[in-house]
C-alpha cells in the first residue's frame, strides 16, 4: 500500500500457481485504494484478499471489513498481514516477511509459480532482494531501507506477489459464487527458461 509519493501501491492477482494479473498505481488515498481492491474482488471472486497491514493497508483492512459488514465482498477472508511479526518458525526466519519471501523463493524454484504475462519489473525486484543469516542462523531478507541505500526503489511489485502466494492457513471460507477461470492461451514458461 502506498499513497503518495515514491512508491506504488501493487495489486497482484493470483489463480492457483499463476500470478495471473499485476496492476499498479500511485497518487491515491486510500478509499481510492479501498475502491480499487473491492472492484478486482467483485469482478475475481477470490477466496482471501491479503493486504500488508503495516502503515497504511491497515484503514484499507478496515474498510474492506467495514463493506463486508454492510453486505458486500461476502464469502471473502480478509486477512492483514503483519510483515514484522514473528515467523511461524522463528529458528528458520527472523520475521513473517523474511518466510513469505522465502517461501516464494521456493515455489519459483520448484517451477510452483507461472506468469500470465512478463513483468520485466517483478522480475527485477525479485532478483534484487538480497538476503543474510543473523547471529541466530535465521534467514533475514534485505529491507526497503537497505534498498534504497543500495539505490533501489521500494520492491512493491515483489511485495505483493510474495503477499499473495505467502503461506497461510487455508481460508475459514469459500465465496459462494466463484469466477470461471480464465483460459491462458500461451505456454508459460518457466522462471529462467
Amino acid at each position: 500500500m502506498a499513497r503518495f509519493g515514491d512508491c506504488e501501491t501493487v495489486l497482484a492477482i493470483r489463480r492457483g500457481g499463476t500470478l495471473a494479473a499485476l496492476e499498479r498505481w500511485a497518487g491515491a488515498d486510500l478509499m481510492q485504494t479501498c475502491g480499487r481492491v473491492a472492484q478486482a474482488a467483485r469482478d475475481e471472486r477470490p477466496a482471501r484478499i491479503v493486504i500488508d497491514g503495516v502503515g497504511m493497508g491497515a484503514g484499507v483492512v478496515d474498510r474492506l471489513r467495514e463493506l463486508q459488514r454492510e453486505g458486500e465482498l461476502e464469502g471473502i477472508e480478509i486477512v492483514l498481514f503483519a510483515s514484522g511479526e514473528r515467523a511461524r518458525d522463528p529458528a528458520k526466519w527472523k520475521s513473517r516477511r523474511d518466510e513469505a519471501f522465502w517461501a516464494l523463493r521456493e515455489r519459483y524454484r520448484d517451477g510452483g509459480i507461472a506468469h500470465a504475462a512478463p513483468w520485466s519489473g517483478l522480475t527485477g525486484q525479485l532478483t534484487a532482494l538480497r538476503y543474510r543469516f543473523t547471529s541466530r542462523g535465521q534467514i533475514e531478507i534485505e529491507s526497503k531501507d537497505e534498498l534504497r541505500r543500495r539505490g533501489l526503489p521500494s520492491p512493491d511489485q515483489a511485495d505483493a506477489v510474495a503477499l499473495a502466494f505467502a503461506p497461510l492457513a487455508p481460508p475459514a471460507f469459500r465465496p459462494t459464487a466463484l469466477a470461471a477461470p480464465r483460459p491462458v492461451t500461451w505456454p508459460l514458461p518457466r522462471l529462467g527458461e
